[in-house]
């Protein structure tokens, strides 16, 4: 799997979104990075929040997740690239 860094925004560092994907390539399924700037900006769209998640809140939403965290983590970064 490529990380693209065309997506991100230009504020970030170019190592948060390889962090992401060494998750999954390092078959950790249950890893939720709630420092991850995409990850909180991905649910605050999804949950429909008016500010950012704190990292509790990230926690607690995703314990349905469990124990596949990291997948899901997959997919908030994807739903950032789907045109609206």
């Amino acid at each position: 799997m490529r990380c693209r860094r065309e997506v991100l925004p230009r504020t970030l560092k170019p190592k948060q979104p390889r962090k992401n994907c060494d998750v999954l390539r390092l078959k950790r399924p249950n890893v939720l990075p709630t420092g991850d700037f995409g990850i909180r900006m991905a649910m605050k769209k999804l949950y429909r929040k008016r500010k950012m998640p704190t990292p509790e809140q990230m926690a607690k939403i995703a314990k349905a997740w469990e124990p596949h965290r990291s997948v899901a983590c997959w997919y908030l970064w994807r739903s950032l690239e789907a045109k609206p």
